[in-house]
């Protein structure tokens, strides 16, 4: 039963997070307009994976990541831009969605245990972000 109500509550964390995905996606900003356009489905699409690992912890989710690395890579390419400003928004995005994560474990009580186990989940996630990044450049 403790398993369940878990559950419930880290889909409540996933739907916090994608039901302003769009928003934080245009939170960074850079001073070319053209680049920041470009930038913001890909994050759009980095902070729905990242919603979704705290809810689930499927592997699918990394196939899913991986994807995002080939597309990324590609993108930074294309752009000319250094692989510095992908692992920035990665850092920046765990750092956007991990506030969501504490704050709303705070206010649901989760026990340190839970807690530990949904963050961890999450850094698993963000570590193969930058992983597969960084295989594809």
């Amino acid at each position: 039963m403790e398993s369940l109500l878990l559950d419930k509550k880290l889909k409540h964390i996933t739907n916090l997070i994608l039901e302003k995905k769009e928003e934080f996606s245009k939170q960074k900003k850079y001073e070319e307009k053209d680049i920041q356009q470009q930038l913001e489905p890909w994050r759009v699409h980095l902070i729905q994976i990242y919603a979704d690992s705290v809810s689930t912890n499927d592997t699918k989710n990394f196939e899913v990541l991986e994807e995002w690395g080939r597309e990324v890579a590609n993108l930074l390419v294309v752009l000319q831009l250094p692989l510095d400003v992908a692992l920035e928004e990665i850092s920046y995005y765990r750092n956007v969605i991990g506030e969501i994560i504490k704050e709303e474990a705070k206010a649901e009580t989760f026990t340190f245990d839970a807690f530990y186990q949904v963050i961890s989940r999450f850094n698993v996630v963000v570590d193969k972000a930058v992983h597969w990044l960084v295989n594809h450049i």
